[in-house]
Formats: C-alpha cells, sequence, structure tokens
C-alpha cells in the first residue's frame, strides 16, 4: 500500500464542548433586577471588577424574590438535561444557585471557574456593542509542552464568544473564564446578564 491510499481518521475522545442558543428577548426583567441592585445589601464580592454582582439566590427563590426569573431558568433546564445525557451525568438538573451582574464602563470579570457544580450558564439579557466578551481558557496544559508557532482552531489557548440578547452560552463549570472590560461607546452602557450553576 503506499502512502497515497492511506486513509487517515481522525479520532477525538477527548472534548469539552460549550453549549451556546439564543432564547429570545427577556429585557421585561430588566427593570426588576435594577430593583434588585438598588438595595445596598444584595451585593456579593466575587470575580467581579466594579459593577455589581447580586447575592446568589437558590432554587426556592424562583417561587419567592426573584419569581420574575422562573420563565427563563424553565427554557435552560432542558437544555442542560440533554447536556447531562450526553455527558453520561445519570440524574435530574437541579438549580444549584443563580445570580445578576452587571457592568458598566470599564468592569470586567476575573479569570475563575465555579467549583462544585456540573454545568454553567450565562444568559445575556442586555448587551451593548463591545462591552464585553467571554473567554474561556484551554482546560489542557498542550501550550505548556507543545512549541506550537502558528495557533490553530485546534491550538488556541483561549476561545471567546462576542454576546448578542438573548444568547445563552452553557459550559462545564471546571472550564477558567473571564469577561474583558465594557468599553462600550453607547450611551446606554450598562451590561446585564443572569448566571447559573447546575449539579
Amino acid at each position: 500500500m503506499s502512502d497515497s491510499q492511506i486513509i487517515i481518521k481522525e479520532i477525538v475522545p477527548f472534548t469539552t464542548s460549550i453549549y451556546q442558543a439564543n432564547i429570545g428577548d427577556n429585557s421585561n426583567i430588566l427593570a426588576d433586577i435594577n430593583a434588585l441592585s438598588n438595595d445596598s445589601t444584595n451585593y456579593k464580592a466575587a470575580s467581579n471588577v466594579g459593577g455589581w454582582h447580586s447575592r446568589v439566590y437558590s432554587a426556592q427563590d424562583l417561587i419567592g424574590n426573584v419569581s420574575f426569573a422562573k420563565p427563563i431558568v424553565e427554557k435552560i433546564i432542558p437544555i442542560v438535561q440533554l447536556i447531562y445525557n450526553e455527558l453520561g451525568i445519570s440524574k435530574t438538573v437541579a438549580v444549584d444557585g443563580f445570580w445578576f451582574i452587571k457592568n458598566t464602563l470599564y468592569n470586567y470579570n476575573k479569570l475563575h471557574n465555579h467549583p462544585g457544580c456540573y454545568i454553567s450558564g450565562v444568559v445575556y439579557l442586555k448587551v451593548p456593542k463591545n462591552s464585553g466578551r467571554i473567554f474561556f481558557e484551554r482546560p489542557d496544559i498542550m501550550h505548556d509542552v507543545l512549541p506550537i508557532s502558528n495557533v490553530t482552531d485546534k491550538s488556541t489557548e483561549e476561545y471567546y464568544w462576542n454576546p448578542l440578547p438573548g444568547d445563552i452560552l452553557l459550559f462545564p463549570s471546571y472550564l477558567k473564564h473571564y469577561v474583558e472590560q465594557n468599553l462600550t461607546e453607547e450611551a446606554d452602557y450598562e451590561r446585564i446578564v443572569l448566571s447559573i450553576n447546575f449539579k
């Protein structure tokens, strides 16, 4: 058999997938989120540098304080259940906590992950242009051991997503990620998201 007859098949045994969908306009809850942010006791210091990060809410709060978020969460749960099935996680999806983030001009989120849960997600409710892409860090050590001179889609150290309103990203909770500075030039400059963990 000559070299020209050799058939090469790519085997991809290990993957780290990020799942994306658009669940439509949910701007009707922005007024409720703004009301929460006006409460000075409703704040948690986390990965955010500047901006506002609400306290972490539980699934029980979906029938109480923040019931306005329930329709969004109910859209996401079946998607996460499909991801669980694909990954071989034999359990029913449970909300492990969710929160809201408002980044105004020059605010950003430092590199972090979400330990203690399986899948994390972010729903983009209000996204001015250039208000901050999300970056995911490569989870393996390829760049520590291989002298890569020409980076390709398969060897990149980071992957980023430039979100639009209604976008949702779901990803393994161990995956490190950060959000760049909000540098929008739009007069209405707040970037507002709902973040959520599942286990």
